[in-house]
């Protein structure tokens, strides 16, 4: 009898201990589900504020103003005219100078001469020689200027830019009045400044020129 209720004792002991321990064991599981869903949820929180962050740096790098690059208007250059040996002189500017209406003058050195020929009796043209020069002449013409010289004398007719010419003889003269620096001869359509650097003759229909001095020239 008394192996039977130690027997009965035990048993129940031993269904209260099962009960214990399962019951202690789904509180663990419990607990552990809890915590991983709250780890979860955490990561979630995260991920999720992460993506919400790269989503405005998204929107901020869109919405930043783009650069427009500057451009800068084309300038145009200008074109010096065609000119001889350096050194010599600028445009001459019509009536710059008191004006005086002599066909046949020199300078006020007596080393350039010029004749200018717009009368009728032959083409009309203006030509100047410088009697001694320092500068250098532009190569003679095809065949050359045989004896009648070439260097010292430069032509200018109407519409036909100014050369150099071959003369055997020469305009100058030491009885020609004088041109002074500083004034202006005017005959028909053609133009001869006196300047201290040289003579400056233009043809005033086309705008074709020349100056001539001891050491240098120009021709337009």
């Amino acid at each position: 009898m008394s192996r039977r209720i130690a027997l009965v004792t035990s048993i129940v002991a031993m269904t209260m201990f099962a009960a214990g321990c399962a019951s202690g064991g789904g509180t663990s599981v419990d607990a552990n589900v809890s915590s991983g869903i709250n780890a979860g949820a955490g990561t979630g929180t995260t991920n999720g504020s992460s993506g919400s962050t790269d989503s405005r740096a998204k929107t901020s790098t869109s919405d930043a103003p783009s650069s427009t690059k500057a451009t800068t208007p084309d300038t145009p250059t200008s074109t010096a005219p065609a000119t001889g040996q350096a050194g010599g002189g600028s445009t001459p500017a019509p009536g710059m100078y008191p004006t005086v209406h002599i066909d046949h003058f020199q300078s006020p050195s007596g080393n350039l001469a010029c004749m200018i020929i717009d009368d009728g009796s032959a083409p009309s043209s203006v030509r100047c020689d410088v009697l001694s020069h320092t500068f250098t002449p532009p190569q003679e013409p095809p065949g050359g200027c045989g004896a009648t010289g070439f260097g010292s004398s430069i032509a200018l007719a109407p519409g036909v830019p100014a050369r150099f010419i071959c003369a055997g003889d020469t305009v100058a003269d030491p009885s020609l009045p004088v041109l002074a620096y500083g004034t202006t001869s005017v005959v028909g359509t053609f133009s001869c400044d006196s300047k201290e650097d040289g003579i400056v003759c233009a043809d005033l229909g086309s705008g074709h020129w020349f100056r001539i001095a001891k050491a240098s020239y120009s021709l337009n």
